[in-house]
């Protein structure tokens, strides 16, 4: 390890001290990772975010090395990540120029690879490939497949690290159109290694190739399929495909890769893209889609049935799986330039959120202009939320107001076009279910919108008032569905012996008038905007919809764009929520407000800028918001119950109780007395006996037989109420 020497004082000084910048993407800087002799694509992602000194650097390795080694190997600590000053103004590096390997290091690949391939029969790696991909003596043989349990020797220089080493791997050469090695990638075999594929450090001379040919042991099928990592390719050259694979979704963005791959095909050639379903595979097959078609080639798109990726997928049936794959490419569609949105976002991210914030309050008034900055977070998270598995948590945005007017509704429906929601009038949980998975719309629509939808629902109030309870399966969807893996089950209606499991996890806004009214769960899992209306001087532009849903709509198009590229690296996002729950830690949250504002803190921290800081300040004057100024219906019912308590005691005792408790029928009449909104409660008729009883019951508050003006009567005892009054509305003198 490098002597230690004097840390960097600026982010400029951290990037020149890690070994430059390579390129820009975004906030982030790219550089060659000095943890694993990175030498050919830059691997270290170098963020900087503001600190509560100055500016601190987030680093991740793409290779899965730790942050600790990084720093060390170039004589510097973790702690030389933070306090830095000033901000960065590093610019992109000339990309390096490296050609092929020698063939000195070429016949120390081949020399390796032979030693592998001796050891293969037998041996574990021919049991897991055998068993992942159904991979047979024969077809092992034709694509060289090998068993390093980290003893082999290397003649010459070895380029193996010892995270490589450490393991015993599968080893897949890269065999280039003539059938000779031009690299490799091999896989950990014990589940252990945090980087389940790993390849060779490149030498000085060049560069190992990024993609390898693997070709099926008899005639191949039509077609080429193009993969993204090894796995699947050795997948598709068991059913009986020509395949290539890319050694990753980031490598298919290089000019280079797409001329590899034409290299040794035909022009009438049809290419097959199977790059993973997630985000990282979408931009695989929308950088190899653009280039291809420009060569010319006709390109199709192959997404895997089921699972994430065709190993997953074959996972599920093998027996099964050849022919599933084969009427999926027969119906794979044409490969067309995709949309403005899925093309990789090329703005200021900052300057973006900044855009969508001036927006809001150009349309909307917002008393405390701290939440335009999180309804600007909370629009952007929900295309996060679709691009990324890792983002788990869809906090509810609320919006209530005493009167109409306030702009509620304009709220939604500017909220609903930024995220590309659908708006929904007294939805049951069925149509819910079905509208955030798109069942509504056919799938091969073009503008069909990615799952889960964004939901709004206006008068949410009058949706519970019209059921007459707030014990329904909506209130279960709505609960339910703010975490990632929360599903419910229905009956299927033309067959009564099975059911049907959904997916109720998705973004969810609502307006209504009576908060009050609504249940408690959905209020603890909301971030509530109390909203009032605004006097004539304090009045926004008039939102006109033909004239600015284009404006919407462009805004929409960007944010999904820059959400799909910025959370392409699953373990980067995992480090950015875990980041950014442990910066709101800090200010006293925890719990399930910490789940809900952190959730918000990925975008913040994805963004960069202020805004990191811009939320960290909107959550000490919001945490509390709308709790105190709109109770719950059962704080508010409790809190009835102690005020008639009170003027009891000021001998205005109502009929039906006394200074022991109150009598069960007598309470609905004292509580509407004390509290207007139990008049109009179910259905907008008054509250009754059974349900005053539930209302204390969830207080731990049972009925009593009690003596009430010269007989027994079934009631409820005040001091039972005594700690349950403490506990959820504060301290109070309950001496007498």
């Amino acid at each position: 390890m490098p002597a230690r020497t004097r840390g960097p004082r600026t982010p400029d000084d951290l990037l020149t001290r890690l070994g430059g910048v390579a390129r820009r993407e975004g906030p982030d800087y790219l550089v060659f990772c000095p943890g694993h002799n990175d030498t050919t694509t830059p691997s270290l992602i170098v963020r900087f975010v503001p600190d509560t000194r100055g500016v601190k650097a987030i680093l991740h390795c793409r290779a899965h090395c730790a942050t600790r080694d990084v720093v060390r190997s170039v004589g510097l600590t973790e702690s030389d990540l933070f306090q830095l000053r000033g901000k960065p103004t590093a610019m992109d590096a000339a990309p390096r120029d490296r050609g092929p390997v020698s063939p000195e290091d070429r016949a120390t690949l081949g020399a390796y690879l032979a030693h592998a391939v001796a050891r293969y029969p037998g041996s574990p790696a021919a049991s897991y490939a055998a068993d992942r991909w159904g991979i047979t003596e024969e077809l092992a043989g034709r694509v060289g497949l090998g068993y390093d349990d980290g003893t082999i020797p290397v003649p010459g220089e070895d380029y193996r690290s010892a995270g490589y080493r450490a393991h015993p791997r599968l080893v897949v050469p890269f065999l280039d159109w003539d059938g000779r090695p031009a690299g490799l990638q091999a896989r950990d075999l014990t589940g252990e290694c945090t980087a389940r594929w790993m390849g060779w450090a490149n030498p000085e001379s060049g560069s190992w190739s990024p993609i390898g040919v693997a070709t099926p042991a008899g005639e191949p099928r039509p077609g080429l399929l193009v993969c993204e990592g090894p796995g699947d390719a050795l997948c598709a050259a068991a059913a009986g495909y020509r395949a290539v694979c890319v050694r990753g979704a980031g490598v298919a963005r290089s000019p280079e890769v797409a001329g590899q791959i034409t290299a040794g095909i035909t022009p009438d050639t049809v290419v097959y893209l199977a790059g993973d379903a997630d985000a990282a595979g979408r931009s695989f097959n929308a950088a190899l889609g653009d280039a291809l078609t420009t060569a010319g080639y006709e390109v199709r798109i192959l997404l895997p049935l089921i699972g994430d990726d065709l190993s997953a997928w074959r996972a599920t049936d093998p027996a099964g799986f050849a022919d599933a794959l084969h009427a999926a490419v027969a119906a794979a569609p044409r490969w067309t330039r995709q949309r403005a949105e899925t093309e990789p976002f090329r703005g200021d991210p900052v300057a973006l959120l900044d855009e969508v914030a001036a927006t809001l309050r150009r349309f909307i008034y917002l008393q405390q202009p701290a939440w335009v900055d999180v309804i600007t977070l909370w629009a952007v998270h929900t295309h996060l939320v679709r691009a990324s598995p890792v983002a788990n948590i869809a906090p509810r945005l609320g919006a209530v107001s005493g009167l109409p007017g306030s702009g509620k509704t304009l709220l939604m429906d500017i909220v609903c076009r930024l995220s590309r929601g659908v708006l929904l009038g007294d939805p049951t949980s069925a149509s819910m279910l079905r509208t955030m998975a798109g069942m509504d719309h056919d799938p091969n629509e073009p503008g069909r919108p990615a799952a889960p939808v964004p939901i709004g629902i206006d008068e949410i109030d009058n949706a519970y008032a019209s059921r007459a309870t707030t014990d329904s399966s909506l209130t279960t969807v709505l609960n339910m569905g703010y975490k990632r893996g929360a599903k419910v089950a229905r009956a299927d209606v033309n067959n009564q012996t099975r059911s049907i499991v959904y997916d109720c996890f998705g973004p969810i806004v609502w307006a209504g008038l009576a908060k009050a009214a609504l249940p408690e769960a959905l209020l603890t899992r909301s971030l509530v905007v109390e909203m009032a209306r605004a006097l004539p001087q304090e009045r926004p532009e008039p939102y006109r919809p033909r004239r600015h849903e284009a404006l919407l709509d462009d805004l929409a198009g960007r944010l999904q764009a820059w959400a799909t590229h910025a959370v392409s690296d699953d373990d980067e996002v995992a480090d950015l929520l875990d980041q950014g729950e442990d910066w709101l830690a800090a200010t006293g949250l925890d719990n399930r407000p910490l789940e809900l504002w952190g959730a918000l803190m990925l975008p913040a921290l994805l963004a960069g800028g202020d805004w990191p800081q811009r939320l960290e300040t909107a959550v000490d004057v919001l945490r509390d918001a709308g709790r105190e100024d709109a109770e719950t219906p059962g704080l508010r019912f409790l809190r009835a119950c102690r005020e008639i308590y009170g003027a009891g005691l000021d001998g205005r005792w109502p009929h039906g109780a006394t200074t022991k408790g109150v009598a069960r029928s007598a309470l609905p009449a004292a509580v509407i007395e004390r509290d207007p909104l139990f008049e109009r409660w179910a259905g907008g008729r008054e509250i009754s006996e059974e349900q005053c009883r539930k209302f204390l019951a969830e207080f731990g508050i049972r009925i009593k037989a009690l003596w009430i003006n010269g007989q027994t009567r079934k009631g409820f005892r005040w001091a039972d109420m005594f700690d349950a009054w403490n506990r959820y509305l504060g301290e109070h003198d309950d001496a007498e």
